[in-house]
């Protein structure tokens, strides 16, 4: 009897996904408006299903995603792409995924931009840097699909 309740339970937890969440690509990209980067920029990527991920561009306009679980990349499939002002202070030079300093800052970052009232919607004012259909979910140009594999994606705006 407890051989088939172990198994049981084995069975019933085997396609759970565990604590480690959801399957996670790594993707990264370049944000430009006119040919020009975009530094201090909140890039988000919100999926149809599944946690978001963000990152903040560089000096060189360069952003690598961390999702909602704190680890690299974002999960596979169509995702609207939202930007957010991000501030004064860019992360400048490449950016160290490794460095686990570098790694919370830009969960700060990300979590400071997601404090919008509703999913899709991030917290952001009026600004020169880009128009404002690009800060929200609904009106957004950007769409992408994030692929089983690495991803880099070349977000321009003209």
């Amino acid at each position: 009897m407890n051989r088939l309740l172990l198994t049981a339970v084995l069975i019933s937890t085997a396609g759970c996904g565990g604590s480690d969440g959801p399957t996670l690509y790594p993707t990264k990209g370049t944000l430009t408006k006119g040919g020009e980067p975009l530094a201090n920029v909140t890039v988000t990527f919100a999926p149809e299903k599944g946690p978001s991920s963000a990152g903040r561009t560089n000096d060189e306009g360069k952003f690598i995603l961390l999702s909602q679980t704190g680890k690299a990349g974002a999960v596979a499939g169509k995702h609207k792409v939202i930007l957010a002002d991000a501030g004064t202070s860019a992360l400048s030079g490449p950016i160290d995924m490794s460095n686990p300093e570098t790694r919370e800052a830009m969960m700060n970052q990300r979590s400071s931009a997601l404090q919008g009232s509703k999913r899709g919607e991030l917290k952001t004012e009026d600004t020169e840097k880009f128009p404002k259909e690009y800060g929200n979910a609904a009106k957004t140009p950007f769409e992408f699909t994030v692929e089983e594999k690495s991803n880099e994606f070349d977000l321009m705006i003209p």
